[in-house]
């Protein structure tokens, strides 16, 4: 069976985004502003598109799906939680469309990202899958829960585990 590369998107959707500057937003989907966030997508999908089946997992944390709601710190961005496989070629128009029905929130929790990475892998493992999952995280730098999140990097990277690797930029 051959390996397969399974990409896990983390998109930070919190208030952490929204600057003060000239009324910018990281999340900018129209084409009268700077779109950060929509080029970092566009060069995902370059990038590791050939060398992928197609598709990713991508997951939305730090914002509210219902006005004056609670935070979310997992959501998918493909609108099924238990099936959150998208097609590269959905990736931005789910993007631009959740990103016009949420509302940016605080804390961003960053920790369930990487567990849900985890448990796939974990379930991949069991199913005896050849699969390698690569997590890239898109966020602007504010980790409300930067401890826990350390020590689930930590403990995952451990000797024992030894499977868990991640190259911060």
């Amino acid at each position: 069976q051959m390996m397969k590369i399974v990409p896990v998107l983390g998109l930070d959707f919190s208030q952490a985004n929204l600057t003060f500057d000239d009324d910018i937003c990281l999340h900018r989907t129209k084409e009268d502003k700077p779109r950060i966030y929509m080029r970092i997508i566009d060069k995902f999908v370059e990038v590791l598109g050939p060398l992928t089946e197609n598709y990713c997992l991508p997951y939305v944390f730090g914002c509210k799906a219902l006005p004056g709601g609670t935070t979310s710190d997992l959501m998918a961005l493909s609108g099924h939680y238990f099936k959150p496989e998208l097609k590269y070629k959905n990736l931005v128009y789910r993007y631009v469309k959740t990103v016009n029905r949420i509302e940016f929130a605080l804390p961003p929790n960053h920790s369930p990202i990487f567990e849900k990475a985890e448990y796939f892998a974990k379930l991949a493992k069991n199913e005896n899958l050849k699969n390698f999952f690569v997590h890239l995280h898109i966020t602007p730098g504010l980790v409300e829960d930067y401890q826990g999140l350390i020590k689930t990097i930590l403990e995952r990277n451990s000797p024992s585990n030894g499977k868990f690797r991640e190259i911060i930029l």
